[in-house]
Order: C-alpha cells, then sequence, then structure tokens
C-alpha cells in the first residue's frame, strides 16, 4: 500500500517537473524570442535614425570633442576607456539590418490605406508574394501589440524579412518625396519634377483638375480665372492663344512632403493650401488698390520671374511693365515669346528673331498689347510683390535689357536702351550662336529683335 502511494507520489512529481521543464522552455524560448526582437528592432531604429541624421550635428561633435577633452583633463583614463568598449559593446550587439526603399534588390512596395485593419493589410501582403499564412500574420501582430500601430502611406518590405519585422516596418513613418518646386516652372515642368522623384500619379487625371480646377478644389483665388478653355487639338495657334491649363502660375513653389502613392488632388490641395495662405488679405487689397484683379497679378509676377533674378531688379522690371500698361503699350518680353518658343519645342534665345515676332499669338507680347492670357510659369512671392509694388525711385523706367548675370540693365530712354542692347545683350546673344553660353531664362530680356532687324522704329521696338 506504501508502495502504491509512493509510486503515485513519484508519478505526481515527474509530472509536475516535466510541467516545470516545459513552462520553464517556454519561458525561455519567450525570453529569448522577445530579447532578439527587441535587439531588431533597436537596430531598425538605430538604422532609421542614421538614415535621418547621416552625419553628426555640430552640436553633437563638439559634445563629444568636449566630453573627449573632459576625459583627458581629470585622467580618467579608465572611465574613458570603459565608456568607449560599452559603446562599443552596444553598437557591435544589434545586428546589421537594411532598411528597405525602392533601391532595395527585391524590394516589394505596399500602400497601407487609412482604416486599414491587420487583416487586410495581411491580405495585401499575401497578394504581393510578401507572406504565405495571412493568419499567422494577424495572429503575430495582435501578440506583439501591432494592430493599432501600422501608418498609411507607402512602405517597402521584402521576402527576406521575418513577419514581425515586415510589422514593426509598417509602424514607421511611410516613405514620402520631398520635393523642391523652383520658381519659373511650367506646369508641364511641375509634372515632370513629380515623376522624376518617383511620385505615382495619374497625369491625365491631374490635367483635368489644373485645366478645371473650380470643378475639384474651393478656393477663393480661382473666382478670378477665366473658364476653361476649349481646344482645337487640329490647329497649333489653338494652343500658342488660348490659356490650356488654368492653374499654371498657382502652383506654389516651395519644399513639399508628399507620399509616394498619393492621389492627384492630394498633390494640388497641399499646394493650393499654400498658394491660398501666401496670397494675404493685404495682397488682395492692394491689387484693388492698383486696378488689378489677383490673376492679373499672378501673371504679371510670372513675366518679372522670368526676366530677373533679385528682388530689387524685379520691383525694377515692374515698373517698366506697369509704365508699359498704363501706357495701353506692349510688353515686348523676351520671357512670353521663350514661353512660346518652349511650347514649339524651340530653344531660348536672348534676342528675338523675325520669325518670332510673326507668331500669331496672344503670349507674343510684342504682337499683342498687354498681359499674356495667363501665367507663363509658377512666380515666387518675391516676384508677387513685386508685381503689387514696383519701384517708387525710378518712376520714368520704360526699357531694360538683359546683363547675363540674373539682373538687368535700365533706361528711360530709347537712346539709353540701345546702347544697353549692344553693351550687354548682343555679345551675350553672339556668345549663345557660338554654344558657349545657354541662354536662362531668369536672364533673358526684351526689345532686341527690331535692333536685331536694324529697323529702328521706336514705336515698335518694346522695352522690357
Amino acid at each position: 500500500m506504501v508502495s502504491k502511494k509512493l509510486s503515485r507520489v513519484t508519478t505526481i512529481l515527474i509530472i509536475i517537473m516535466l510541467i516545470l521543464i516545459v513552462l520553464g522552455s517556454g519561458l525561455l524560448v519567450g525570453y529569448n524570442y522577445i530579447m532578439d526582437q527587441t535587439t531588431r528592432f533597436k537596430a531598425y531604429d538605430a538604422a532609421i535614425a542614421a538614415k535621418e541624421n547621416p552625419t553628426p550635428t555640430p552640436e553633437a561633435t563638439t559634445l563629444d570633442e568636449s566630453a573627449g577633452t573632459a576625459g583627458t583633463q581629470t585622467g580618467d583614463e579608465t572611465g574613458s576607456q570603459t565608456a568607449g568598449t560599452t559603446a562599443a559593446a552596444t553598437t557591435e550587439a544589434l545586428p546589421s539590418v537594411q532598411l528597405a526603399d525602392e533601391t532595395t534588390p527585391g524590394a516589394v512596395m505596399i500602400y497601407i490605406s487609412l482604416g486599414d485593419d491587420p487583416k487586410a493589410i495581411a491580405a495585401k501582403l499575401k497578394t504581393l508574394g510578401v507572406i504565405d499564412n495571412t493568419s499567422l500574420f494577424t495572429l503575430l501582430s495582435k501578440f506583439n501589440g501591432f494592430d493599432s500601430l501600422y501608418r498609411s502611406g507607402t512602405h517597402f518590405v521584402t521576402k527576406d524579412m521575418s513577419y514581425d519585422e515586415i510589422m514593426y516596418t509598417l509602424t514607421q513613418n511611410p516613405v514620402t518625396a520631398q520635393i523642391r518646386f523652383a520658381e519659373d516652372l511650367t506646369y508641364e515642368e511641375f509634372k515632370q519634377v513629380l515623376l522624376d522623384n518617383d511620385v505615382i500619379f495619374n497625369e491625365s487625371k491631374m490635367d483635368e483638375m489644373v485645366e478645371n480646377p473650380s470643378a475639384y478644389f474651393d478656393y477663393d483665388f480661382l473666382s478670378d480665372l477665366p473658364k476653361p478653355a476649349v481646344l482645337d487639338e487640329d490647329e497649333q495657334s489653338s494652343l500658342l492663344n488660348d490659356r490650356e491649363w488654368l492653374l499654371q502660375g498657382y502652383l506654389f513653389p516651395d519644399t513639399y512632403n508628399f507620399d509616394l502613392n498619393t492621389t492627384e488632388e492630394e498633390i494640388l490641395e497641399t499646394i493650393l493650401d499654400n498658394t491660398e495662405t501666401k496670397l494675404s488679405d493685404a495682397y488682395y487689397a492692394r491689387a484693388e488698390e492698383i486696378g488689378m484683379t489677383m490673376d492679373q497679378v499672378i501673371t504679371l509676377a510670372s513675366v518679372i520671374q522670368m526676366e530677373s533674378g533679385t528682388y530689387d531688379d524685379m520691383a525694377k522690371v515692374s515698373r517698366v511693365f506697369h509704365n508699359r500698361l498704363d501706357n495701353g503699350d506692349y510688353l515686348q518680353s523676351c520671357a512670353t515669346v521663350n514661353y512660346l518658343r518652349l511650347k514649339l519645342g524651340k530653344d531660348p534665345v536672348f534676342i528675338v528673331t523675325q520669325e518670332d515676332l510673326e507668331m500669331d499669338s496672344l503670349y507674343n507680347t510684342y504682337v499683342t498689347a498687354g498681359l499674356p492670357p495667363g501665367p507663363i510659369c509658377s512666380p515666387s512671392e518675391a516676384a508677387i510683390k513685386a508685381a503689387l509694388y514696383p519701384d517708387i525711385d525710378n518712376p520714368d523706367l520704360y526699357y531694360f535689357a538683359a546683363k547675363g548675370d540674373g539682373t538687368n540693365v535700365f533706361a528711360s530712354t530709347y537712346e539709353e536702351h540701345l546702347a544697353n542692347i549692344a553693351t550687354y545683350l548682343e555679345p551675350l546673344q553672339e556668345a549663345a550662336d557660338k554654344g558657349e553660353i545657354v541662354p536662362y531664362e531668369s536672364t533673358e530680356s526684351s526689345d532686341e529683335a527690331e535692333v536685331q532687324q536694324g529697323d529702328g522704329d521706336e514705336g515698335s521696338i518694346g522695352g522690357a
């Protein structure tokens, strides 16, 4: 009887020991998994930090140098060595990881929509061939506490990543393109910048929005814009006369961040929100004061932008144009002619040709008085201010010519202007003809075509 009781107790003890061993092993495995996972996540954090700040800041460098100096001054070499060894050990303890991006071999792009739950994300990953088991992914997601942490936007992962590494990657900030749109971009150039930065968008859809913005957006400045033009695709002159892209000029030059899979509407809204902020009430009040609509101001500013590179110069160019507008005269701006040349696939010039003068277009300010039908580029805020506040120290300016350095030389009389052309502009065009320089839009001028022809008709020679 005693023997049976001992045997039962022994069995129970063995079972308990086995249970404890299993539990202990499970705890050990779980602990090792968590520690390994934590180490890997730290490695990803370190890699992300290194990518965001590839070089030490001056402050950090100074602090490091100060710390080293302090150690030397106190003679605490042992402490310094210990600290260095500890730091090195910490760095060495982290495994080497490579953050996946569009350049990573085998990288797969996944776009997480706002509101996607783990099940939807798992389905996308399986469709892309990144994971095999959606149930395991959703289970591990919940176990790891990732369910509410996924960030909408574009991410890159690889098939070599473990499930938890994929999850961790999808909780980080999405991949975005930081894009600087320069001043003087046309709408076509604006789209090319987006494409060059790998932003994915529907070009035809964006074209529709830019052609007819009032159908998609609600901004105060849209009320000044004309109705969308109906273009005759069979007639090239139609493209040269009608205002094709109504939002051209309103895509404010600045630095923006876009998700690589953002929508056309989000791209334009991001920029137009900025445009509306820049066009302050004070600008509208000033435009009304000088008898212009905001659209006319932006149009004038776009021409000023292409004619100059500094604010002081812009204000003087603006004075020339305002004087000409007040007199009902031709702007005679090479910037508008070069805009036409570019649309026709021709190179820009410093001095317009007879062929340029014969272009039948409302954008040809040598043959059409007043402003062109719309902006020829995206003007900077400096150019907008110049359009609103022309130079007041030189009220009689009526001519200007490019100097070749981004600025212009100005004149109040036709005789002075002819001398400036001979001194500055003709040598620039000769150098351009030889291929020694390329005419930059920001250094262009006008009024030179008639001089090239030797016409001498002061009334038809412009002054920009």
